[in-house]
């Protein structure tokens, strides 16, 4: 059999865990951050301040720095473009491109021949590619 004390113990905890009440909350642990102090203005002017300078200047300023990526970004793009359309020129002008669909080999001989007799074979080979084949 379980103890009153023990039922007591657990009927507190629900209390404090299901309560709505905010006393029985535990105390918030603050952190160790201080408010640090700005000086901003508190409405908006029509003067502008005299570092910003103008538009022109702040654009040079920003165009001027490039990041790294941006520029690898962009080499990558420009290399797709080239590598595409040479490509697509090798893909349409057939280029020097080795094909065996171009090479054509033909068998002449007689198509029976006596047991343990000599087959005399010629073998020609063509070659319609516009590289030369090795071997």
């Amino acid at each position: 059999m379980i103890d009153d004390s023990k039922l007591r113990r657990i009927e507190d905890l629900q209390k404090k865990l299901f309560s709505r009440d905010p006393s029985r909350l535990p105390p918030k642990r603050q952190g160790i951050l201080h408010a640090t102090p700005h000086d901003a203005p508190r409405t908006w002017s029509d003067v502008v301040p005299a570092a910003a300078g103008t538009m022109k200047e702040t654009m040079k300023r920003v165009t001027a720095h490039t990041p790294f990526f941006k520029k690898f970004f962009i080499f990558a793009a420009i290399f797709f473009v080239i590598a595409v359309g040479f490509g697509l020129y090798m893909f349409k002008t057939g280029g020097n491109s080795v094909s065996t669909d171009n090479v054509a080999i033909s068998v002449l001989g007689n198509a029976f021949t006596s047991g343990g007799e000599d087959l005399p074979l010629q073998i020609e080979v063509t070659n319609k590619n516009p590289v030369a084949l090795q071997y």
